[in-house]
């Protein structure tokens, strides 16, 4: 009998497969859908091969809050190096656009919503991970440009309403005169 689950160890190639058809799943399916035997099937992979990178449904989706918070880290810190001389809240509005313009951040986003809506864990992990990377900066404009930043995001994870790129671009400029020093 041949075994379907043949293929070659790929450790890394393989972890992070069953990390984007997990956030796919979630983004299709909600986060209730999420279980290790369907992430493994998607993936083309054995359970006892998911389960070598996560031991547990819990771990995997730890994996995954960890994966969304480190990608929007990551977004940030690019935007304040491609662009040092803006405010630490407009390198934080910039990198949510950025992610919302990609449909596998967007759905890295919409499970860290789901997550924390979900469970006090996570949304207490948020919580600090918002303290530790929120810019404080100059006061009620960077107040101001996260909380549109975080609309903006609610928006388009959500798809609560829609924002022309017009309406868009004047938001822009207009925070970007409210954080100019």
């Amino acid at each position: 009998m041949k075994n379907r689950y043949q293929r070659k160890k790929e450790p890394a190639e393989n972890r992070r497969l069953l990390l984007e058809v997990a956030f796919g799943m979630v983004s299709e399916l909600g986060i209730d859908a999420l279980t290790l035997e369907a992430v493994a099937a998607r993936a083309g992979l054995s359970k006892g091969g998911l389960l070598h990178h996560f031991p547990s449904k819990s771990a995997l989706q730890e994996a995954l809050f960890r994966e969304s918070l480190d990608q929007f880290s990551a977004s940030i810190r690019q935007e304040r190096e491609q662009s040092p001389e803006i405010s630490p809240a407009m390198a934080y509005f910039r990198a949510a656009l950025t992610d919302l313009a990609s449909e596998n951040r967007r759905r890295a986003l919409l499970f860290l919503f789901q997550a924390a809506m979900k469970e006090e864990y996570y949304r207490t992990h948020l919580t600090e991970w918002y303290r530790e990377h929120l810019p404080e900066g100059n006061g009620i404009a960077s107040l101001l440009t996260v909380l549109v930043a975080d609309g903006l995001w609610n928006a388009g994870v959500f798809g609560f309403y829609t924002v022309t790129e017009e309406q868009q671009s004047q938001i822009i400029t207009l925070l970007e005169q409210l954080n100019t020093p």
